[in-house]
This record gives structure tokens, C-alpha cells and sequence, in this order.
């Protein structure tokens, strides 16, 4: 019933947003794993001039 009257409205029918939607919803994930990639590359960097490993 609800579904019903959700459809006839058009919210279950508009498909216009959804790539503003998806973009939203990865972009933090993206960004997280941008910031993890570049975080590890620094500390294996910093780990090897602690041991004195030519870079």
C-alpha cells in the first residue's frame, strides 16, 4: 500500500540523483583509503631510514 503511493508519487521511479548519491557515499572511502596508501608509504619510508637502508 505504502509502496504504492511512494510510486505514484515518483520517488521510487526518479533515477535523476543517483550518481550524486554513489559519488557521495565512495568518495569518503576513496579519500580513507588515499590517506591509509600514503600513511603506509611514509612509515615504510621512515622505517627504512631507521635502519639505515640506502632509499
Amino acid at each position: 500500500m505504502a509502496r504504492e503511493a511512494l510510486k505514484h508519487r515518483g520517488i521510487l521511479t526518479n533515477t535523476s540523483g543517483n550518481i550524486s548519491i554513489s559519488t557521495a557515499l565512495v568518495l569518503p572511502l576513496v579519500v580513507l583509503s588515499l590517506g591509509l596508501g600514503i600513511d603506509f608509504g611514509y612509515l615504510t619510508l621512515q622505517k627504512r631510514r631507521c635502519k639505515g637502508s640506502p632509499t
